[in-house]
């Protein structure tokens, strides 16, 4: 949610739930709107066109959706509403402009800023096809083969999609950053990365079998490679 100040978060989520039936359970009331900000980010940085509907549809599809889609739409809107009424007045314009021999001189855009922006939205679009996959990899995981059974292990700790989440984006993030390090040469810079995202890979094997050992282990080899990724990206 775009609030810093957390008394005006409660009282936006107290009036949302006053509101709108079915809107009660501020946890998921959160968890929706961090995600609906969060597709609005990266859709707007990409210069998409930022549609609540799709975004709704979309997550619905993939069984994401925290409320009921009817109740999704109506807190989105609402917030939207309020945060606009919240919004402060912009300052008035001066009456007079400055006379034309005191203004600055026109300069033309540096390609600079435009070439980072461009580079940055295809970041991002890539950043979006590569979670939209790994989360329809996982969805297909979970409804094909479900939780499995590791030696020693008992139930699944999560649900079967969240373990196969963190094993297809461990896998794919491997994939993609061995790519990426070949073609630019920045192998050795994404060592730390690479380890980190095969313990996510680890984690979630260990998630959906029920191994908190194994769950353990992933955890610590991923945190050891955030370590390293960070150390030698400093360097």
């Amino acid at each position: 949610m775009a609030i810093p100040d957390p008394d005006a978060e409660e009282s936006l989520l107290a009036e949302i739930a006053r509101t709108i039936p079915g809107a009660d359970d501020v946890r998921r009331v959160k968890q929706l709107l961090a995600a609906w900000w969060r597709y609005a980010g990266v859709r707007n940085a990409a210069g998409a066109v930022v549609d609540s509907e799709r975004f709704l549809a979309e997550r619905s599809s993939l069984g994401l959706l925290e409320l009921p889609v009817s109740v999704a739409r109506s807190v989105i809107e609402l917030e939207f509403a309020i945060l606009n009424q919240r919004r402060p007045a912009a300052p008035p314009a001066p009456a007079v402009s400055p006379p034309a021999t005191a203004r600055a001189p026109v300069r033309e855009a540096s390609p600079a800023p435009v070439a980072a922006d461009r580079a940055k939205a295809i970041v991002l679009s890539g950043l979006v096809v590569f979670f939209s996959l790994a989360v329809g990899a996982a969805m297909l995981g979970a409804t094909l083969v479900g939780a499995i059974h590791l030696p020693g292990g008992a139930a699944a700790l999560v649900s079967p999609w969240r373990g196969w989440l963190a094993i297809t984006t461990g896998v794919g993030g491997v994939v993609a950053a061995t790519i990426v390090g070949a073609r630019t040469g920045a192998g050795r810079r994404l060592v730390g990365p690479r380890i980190g995202l095969g313990g996510l890979a680890v984690t979630g094997v260990g998630l959906l079998g029920g191994s908190i050992a194994t769950a353990g282990l992933g955890g610590a080899v991923l945190i050891s490679g955030a370590a390293l990724g960070a150390r030698r990206r400093d360097a």
